[in-house]
């Protein structure tokens, strides 16, 4: 009998991810009663190592805007997809203020309001920036959190770019909730 807590673990699966993620956003992209197939990904590094849309780019043919801060990072990831129409590659630091927040970036570009997907894995103030989105509402989240901080316990890292201690897993699936989310897999 598979646990309710855990089935969708059953999925997973890398093909360009880290710890089986394509598998379990694959299948949680097929139960969607609706999808526009557009992802976006920010700390999206070249676009191709440990990334969590490449898969939906690849093999389910999804329109992507891809961001990326560093500029050498980002340079690779324009070169990787240069070719292709279907995704707009971005250099630009994703924050939580109006001036560099996710809506704001993106309002530049022909990402859907509800879009599919959104990736957020940029090793600290994941919680911050996804605060800050108000305007795009992804159907789905993946977000990165810190695993060595205990379930119990809520832990949100102070707003400061300098700082990489990430958020507990708590603390997440409460601002998802206000959101309007619903943790499915960890």
């Amino acid at each position: 009998m598979v646990n309710d807590s855990t089935w969708l673990l059953e999925y997973g699966k890398n093909v360009h991810s880290q710890t089986g993620e394509d598998g379990i956003i694959e299948k949680v992209l097929s139960i969607l009663p609706e999808t526009d197939r557009w992802c976006v990904e920010f700390g999206a590094w070249d676009g191709q190592f440990v990334t969590n849309t490449r898969n939906l780019i690849e093999a389910q043919q999804y329109s992507a805007v891809l961001i990326e801060a560093d500029p050498e990072r980002y340079q690779n990831l324009a070169k990787n997809y240069s070719g292709s129409s279907a995704v707009e590659t971005v250099n630009a630091f994703v924050g939580f203020n109006k001036s560099d927040s996710l809506d704001t970036i993106l309002e530049n570009t022909k990402a859907t309001l509800n879009f599919d997907f959104l990736s957020i894995d940029i090793d600290g103030n994941d919680y911050h920036v996804w605060k800050a989105i108000r305007k795009y509402q992804p159907k789905v989240v993946v977000i990165e959190y810190n695993p060595t901080i205990p379930t119990e316990v809520d832990f949100v890292q102070p707003a400061d770019p300098k700082v990489n201690q990430g958020s507990s897993l708590s603390s997440l699936v409460a601002l998802g909730k206000e959101k309007g989310y619903e943790l499915v897999s960890v």
